[in-house]
């Protein structure tokens, strides 16, 4: 393995993925909400089980309504009722109705539903003052859904619409992803919690909170530890969040320095995949299995670890499981946005919308400021083949969602 050789960032992904492992458990649907779905749902049931009207009104052949007005209305003989939610025997011949309540079974033989507001009843005659089209008010069995209709795919996340498109289908229960468990590692003689009074030269340690956020459709945080640059400390802290998390992120101590131990370290530790992707900002990651684990070392500026993170374990996680972490849309670029050739670059960007065109505007700044990562609704995505994006020209724009 050659030392800080930087890769492509699809074979980064690839390699993450093909490390990764995501465990799947089945769990009843009223616990299902915001969970990932680990595989196609496909419908055990038609909806709707049997043709049914959308009205209370009276059931009959829609031809023998023909010319129908207030005028000159059609006669019918109303031979029986339809009671809700159960089914009936009844069928309807020439110029015969019968009642059918909103969400009632439509009888044999009818193929409309007169609204009560179009009919008058004398005893059993029935008076239509409107023409009726066919399958006029009736929803046919299986319009909605059929049996072994996708209903959800892999990778979706149930939210209250689908939960509840399962629910009418008799889906009780479903097969969704487990959450991971993380532990996250930032490192650096610099570094102070975030209530630990300030001092002179210190910097405080966001990136475990940044992190914690972005790693909340994945999974959860088990493990959180800041330590100071000693390589021993290092080496027994890593072990420790090995041995309690399924994936190590280790801010900090990936790039070339005296100080840095991290790639030494995880080759100590098991192997080192790969140590640098060709992109811009994110250039000095490691991704590594140690003592069977993943860890991966981030960059320690916060937007760099962010975007970062967001791509190369978001796009991992993307092709193993279908979740996509990333919502990409095509924006006007509203300025000029350069980038590192040979690179791929990313670069934080502010949306707007005006009328019915999107913008997007970079915000250069150095990888280090927290202010641009709070005001970024998303990053720019330039390949390393394209010098730039003029202004006034169509941008890829991928927006941060779900963290």
């Amino acid at each position: 393995m050659d030392f800080f050789k930087a890769i492509p960032l699809k074979d980064g992904i690839e390699m993450l993925e093909n490390i990764l492992s995501v465990p799947t458990e089945r769990i009843a649907l009223s616990e299902a909400f915001g969970r990932i779905v680990a595989k196609d749902i496909l419908s055990p049931e038609t909806v709707p089980s049997f043709t049914r009207s959308t009205v209370d009104g009276y059931a009959v052949k829609s031809a023998n309504t023909l010319g129908a007005s207030d005028g000159t209305p059609s006669i019918f003989t109303v031979v029986g009722s339809v009671e809700m939610g159960e089914t009936t025997a009844l069928s309807v011949d020439e110029n015969q109705a019968v009642y059918v309540p909103t969400g009632g079974m439509i009888p044999e033989g009818a193929d409309t539903v007169v609204m009560i507001e179009y009919a008058e009843v004398f005893g059993d005659t029935l008076a239509v003052h409107k023409a009726q089209s066919h399958l006029e008010n009736v929803i046919v069995k299986g319009a909605d859904i059929d049996t072994n209709d996708i209903l959800s795919r892999k990778g979706d996340v149930l939210n209250t619409r689908l939960c509840s498109l399962l629910a009418s289908c008799g889906v009780g229960e479903v097969e969704v992803l487990r959450p991971l468990s993380f532990a996250i590692i930032s490192t650096g003689d610099e570094l102070i919690s975030v209530t630990e009074p300030y001092r002179d030269g210190a910097i405080r340690d966001t990136n475990t909170t940044l992190l914690s956020g972005a790693i909340r459709p994945f999974g959860k945080v088990v493990y959180a530890r800041r330590i100071r640059d000693d390589k021993a400390l290092f080496r027994d802290t890593l072990k420790e969040a090995c041995d309690l998390a399924d994936v190590v992120l280790l801010s900090g101590g990936s790039s070339v320095g005296q100080k840095d131990a991290t790639y030494t370290t995880l080759l100590e530790a098991g192997e080192v995949l790969f140590h640098g992707l060709a992109v811009k900002p994110g250039k000095p990651t490691i991704l590594a299995k140690a003592y069977g684990k993943i860890a991966i070392g981030l960059p320690g500026h916060p937007m760099a670890a962010y975007m970062t993170f967001s791509n190369l374990f978001g796009g991992a996680y993307h092709r193993h499981t279908g979740y996509n972490n990333l919502k990409t849309i095509t924006a006007k670029a509203e300025r000029n946005f350069p980038s590192a050739p040979g690179k791929l670059s990313f670069i934080p960007v502010s949306v707007s919308y005006e009328k019915e065109v999107v913008k997007a505007t970079p915000l250069f700044t150095k990888s280090g400021m927290m202010s641009v990562i709070a005001k970024a609704d998303g990053f720019a995505r330039i390949d390393e083949n394209t010098e730039g994006i003029n202004e006034g020209d169509s941008i890829n724009v991928s927006l941060f969602i779900n963290d």
